[in-house]
């Protein structure tokens, strides 16, 4: 369930934190938001916090990341096209998830129906598949993003574990992905 405003008593907004590969914004309280006043004055920005503040029993309110999304391509790619010159991958349908760790810089993801891409194709698929990365190389990785026609979307309570109203999940590509066997017991 989202709420109608953060632990500072701000609505959230809409934020765009990357542009075409470019730094457009920060997470901001109103405490810190202040503090980028040059920042947003070189950019005729109004500085301003986002309600993204959170607090738990032991801190004062500070940025929390918030839901992140990845918006579609305005090319009509679909992901017949994402694949279509993978020698050796992995396809990840949407309906997965990822985890980070307190820093954002390390994190794990997992896709439900895993399938092995093999000279453009789709194979067969795969058990036991997660994905294992450093953030900012992985983002860094990033080929190409899908049109809108390769979101995928759905309907709540897919997979349960998510307990939100809508999952959706735009089709991407990524080149040096550390791909983990899950099922390995050595």
């Amino acid at each position: 369930m989202t709420a109608g405003w953060d632990d500072e008593g701000v609505k959230p907004d809409g934020l765009s934190l990357v542009e075409r590969g470019v730094l457009v914004d920060y997470l901001a309280t109103r405490e810190t938001a202040p503090l980028l006043g040059p920042w947003y004055g070189t950019r005729r920005m109004p500085e301003h916090a986002h309600g993204v503040a959170a607090t738990s029993r032991w801190s004062e309110p500070m940025e929390a990341t918030p839901n992140i999304t990845v918006e579609p391509g305005t090319a009509a790619v679909t992901v017949e096209d994402l694949i279509k010159d993978v020698k050796h991958g992995i396809y990840f349908p949407g309906g997965g998830g990822a985890s980070a760790d307190f820093a954002l810089l390390n994190a794990y993801g997992t896709g439900v129906g895993a399938q092995e891409i093999r000279n453009g194709k789709l194979v067969g698929h795969l058990k036991d598949v997660a994905i294992q990365f450093q953030t900012q190389a992985f983002w860094k990785g990033l080929l190409a993003i899908g049109g809108a026609s390769s979101v995928e979307s759905f309907p709540e309570g897919f997979p349960a574990l998510f307990q939100c109203r809508t999952v959706r999940s735009v089709a991407a590509r990524f080149r040096e992905v550390n791909v983990v066997n899950t099922g390995r017991t050595q």
